[in-house]
């Protein structure tokens, strides 16, 4: 089985959901989520508390649904950019990105010679333990990993345009809390700083032909509506969809009495799953 290429499918044009990985990792997830018809997955190290061993055994559940995924590691430190793609991940999610030479620094670490300096170790898990020649392995890989790089502070903001345009990076993705934080705005995603901020990550990826993404969170709306009111990748993290789930089947529990699940987006499937949207082009071209 060929490994799937994550930066082809952030550059088409179709809008492709996907799914947060942010507690749960049994080994059925890849196949139970495939199951749920999204596209692509993302595994967070930055919050959970998975470390590189516990990625290393959830990575092959994904392939065994063969679906792309991106990992969010826990810093932009060489070793855990280095590390995550070595033990699999299909591409990056890296928090708090604030200037374009920090893109080109992340860069420079997931991808091997010549565009970037990542350490070469082969017949390993990100190439399937598969032997083959060393020039065509490196450019495969290159060619088919993908990076969204989270804006979440008032630096991404400002350097939004240089980011964006950092060769190496798809898809500016906002980090909505963090951002509101960075702010001043806590948590206020309607406020007019917070529009102004996300209306410029919009022109920052419409210039530079990227995709863009945030997490459905901070939307008041379902997820298809967004999708056509505004282009975008959109996610929420699988616990919070169970928790309001397991609230909504137990209403009459002394427990869940207490748990408020909100209001609940209609892009929901068989598993309880709510989805990520990624971004649809005004314009179709070819991926």
């Amino acid at each position: 089985m060929s490994a799937p290429n994550l930066k082809r499918l952030l550059a088409n044009s179709r809008l492709k959901p996907g799914h947060s990985v942010f507690e749960f990792n049994s080994p059925g997830l890849g196949q139970i989520i495939a199951a749920a018809g999204v596209d692509f997955i993302f595994l967070d190290m930055e919050h959970p508390g998975f470390g590189i061993a516990d990625a290393k055994r959830t990575i092959p559940s994904f392939r065994a649904g063969n679906i792309p995924f991106m990992v969010r590691p826990p810093s932009n430190a060489y070793h855990h950019i280095a590390r995550v793609m070595d033990v699999g991940a299909d591409g990056l999610v890296m928090p708090m990105v604030g200037s374009g030479e920090e893109a080109a620094y992340i860069v420079s670490c997931m991808k091997y010679p010549s565009m970037g300096q990542r350490g070469v170790a082969l017949n390993i898990a990100h190439d399937r333990y598969t032997l083959g020649d060393t020039a065509k392995s490196l450019a495969a890989a290159n060619r088919r990993t993908g990076l969204a790089v989270l804006i979440e502070t008032e630096d991404g903001i400002r350097n939004i345009d240089a980011i964006a345009a950092t060769k190496g990076v798809d898809c500016p993705w906002i980090g909505h809390f963090d951002l509101s934080c960075s702010l001043g705005i806590p948590g206020q995603f309607d406020h007019p700083d917070f529009k102004k901020a996300s209306s410029r990550v919009k022109r920052a990826a419409r210039k530079h032909d990227r995709r863009r993404a945030a997490s459905q969170a901070h939307w008041k709306r379902p997820p298809h509506s967004i999708a056509r009111a505004t282009p975008c990748c959109v996610a929420q993290a699988m616990f919070g969809s169970t928790k309001k789930r397991l609230s909504r089947a137990f209403p009459q529990s002394e427990r869940s009495a207490k748990v408020d699940p909100g209001p609940q987006p209609r892009l929901e499937n068989q598993f309880g799953a709510r989805n990520f949207l990624v971004e649809r082009k005004h314009t179709v071209r070819s991926p």
